[in-house]
């Protein structure tokens, strides 16, 4: 083993008393790189339920965006109906219904009727109350009357 030159030895003083250094790891004890590599985080059904959800939203919001309202609700309302409690503390089922109060005000525009002032209402209180990502949309499409466009170039 090769020793350090004096000046660059550690002295015992300069450590702390209440500092305990650890003994070497082994590196033979320790699994290689092709080990930890075969083996995969586990996929558990509420990392399933998870990517279920992100995936349903990003269908709604690309079929919000191509003009298919009725598909996207469809999407949403399977979203705002599950029944997994962690789901919606992660805020999936209020993300979910920013999105569908977004569908609502673009239906009412499409008809040509101004938002009623429920509907207004509504859309005041999720920008006031969220920061969820639909949020800049509710009040671009449902407060300043502008059109729902994700995508370049529409």
């Amino acid at each position: 083993m090769e020793t350090l030159p004096a000046q660059a030895q550690p002295q015992a003083s300069a450590i702390p008393s209440f500092v305990t250094l650890a003994d070497p790891v082994d590196s033979d004890a320790l699994p290689d790189e092709a080990t930890l590599s075969r083996q995969p985080h586990p996929l558990t059904p509420l990392h399933q339920a998870i990517s279920k959800q992100r995936e349903l939203i990003a269908a709604a919001i690309s079929a919000i965006d191509d003009k298919n309202y009725k598909q996207a609700r469809s999407w949403l309302g399977e979203v705002v109906s599950s029944k997994e409690p962690a789901l919606a503390q992660a805020g999936f089922v209020e993300q979910a219904r920013g999105y569908l109060l977004i569908l609502d005000c673009l239906e009412a525009r499409q008809s040509g009727q101004p938002l009623t002032s429920s509907l207004s209402a509504a859309a005041k209180r999720f920008v006031q109350g969220n920061r969820l990502t639909p949020r800049r949309d509710v009040r671009r499409v449902c407060l300043e009357g502008r059109p729902f466009a994700r995508r370049e170039g529409r």
